[in-house]
């Protein structure tokens, strides 16, 4: 009796698990609303800027890692933001209806990025 009530408090705990795990690594890009944070990426905290006009809005923020490369990142972000609404225009260029991202190659290696987002 005991070791079935074990069994089945394991399973019930289970899928607390996965989901502790699963919360724990997602990280997304401070500034941004739903932009993840590729794993090997670190955000700079003092390159963020973010601007409000009349037009829209300007987001920016900078990420680096010693161990990815721009095209890794890239291809990441081609493949991970079409599931959040947005459309590829061009290679590091995405595009949905409030507005334009964009991942720009600041310095090679390490490698230092910038993420722009303009809204409408």
């Amino acid at each position: 009796m005991k070791k079935a009530g074990m069994i089945r408090g394991f399973f019930l705990l289970l899928p607390l698990l996965f989901v502790v795990t699963v919360h724990a690594q997602d990280a997304f890009i401070a500034g941004f609303e739903d932009l993840p944070l590729m794993e090997g990426l670190i955000q700079s905290q003092e390159d963020n800027f973010s601007f409000d006009t009349m037009q829209g809005r300007l987001i920016q923020a900078a990420a680096s890692s010693d161990t990815l490369s721009f095209k890794e990142v890239v291809s990441y972000y081609e493949e991970v933001l079409p599931n959040l609404g947005w459309q590829i225009s061009s290679y590091g260029f995405f595009k949905r209806e409030t507005g334009e991202l964009s991942i720009q190659l600041l310095q090679e290696k390490p490698l230092l990025i910038q993420f722009e987002l303009k809204t409408n």
